[in-house]
């Protein structure tokens, strides 16, 4: 994610912080629309079970041809990884426009933080009432309106609130892919 970060370094330097905004919510908006459109392609996830002397070893291109799908969701997370990322490294820039301070940078990292728990320890249930598509679908929506939020903040409370928005998607995703690598 190194390369993200230069890449909205040099947007931020160049632009001002507002077209990192727009240029990573974009992403993730077109990302977050390819991960839905693969719900047709990808309706239910098999379960392949295979013990350990039925391993054999598959090349790159072999494993990405036989799991299209799945390459193509973890690519769309990737892009909303890049997208998020490049926001969260500029994030004490983005409040110091606004009057905040590292103070304000700590509340944003602790809310983030404290608000991902729930939805990580009850991943479980959610899971067994939801596929994992709705669960992703669900976690895509809420990244746009989280840079929304960000690029039209005016104050700290505001980016307080985007905080909630990140940490609703981010606690759901990360269990989603896990539970669809170890399923595929």
């Amino acid at each position: 994610m190194s390369s993200s970060s230069a890449a909205f370094g040099v947007i931020a330097d160049k632009y001002d912080y507002p077209m990192l905004l727009l240029i990573a919510g974009c992403f993730a908006l077109a990302c977050g629309y390819e991960l839905l459109l693969l719900n047709t392609s990808y309706k239910s996830i098999e379960t392949k079970e295979t013990s350990n002397e039925q391993i054999e070893k598959v090349s790159l291109k072999e494993f990405i041809k036989n799991n299209k799908s799945y390459v193509l969701i973890a690519l769309s997370l990737c892009g909303i990884f890049f997208a998020t990322n490049g926001i969260e490294n500029f994030l004490t820039v983005i409040l110091e426009n606004i009057g905040g301070t590292s103070v304000d940078l700590g509340y944003c990292l602790f809310i983030k933080a404290t608000l991902e728990i729930p939805g990580i320890l009850f991943f479980n249930k959610l899971s067994k009432k939801f596929d994992l598509m709705t669960l992703f679908k669900f976690a895509c929506f809420w990244y746009p309106i989280k840079m929304l939020l960000t690029l039209l903040a005016t104050n700290t409370t505001l980016i307080y609130v985007s905080q909630v928005f990140h940490s609703i998607p981010f606690s759901l995703i990360n269990p989603c892919m896990i539970t669809l690598a170890n399923n595929t």
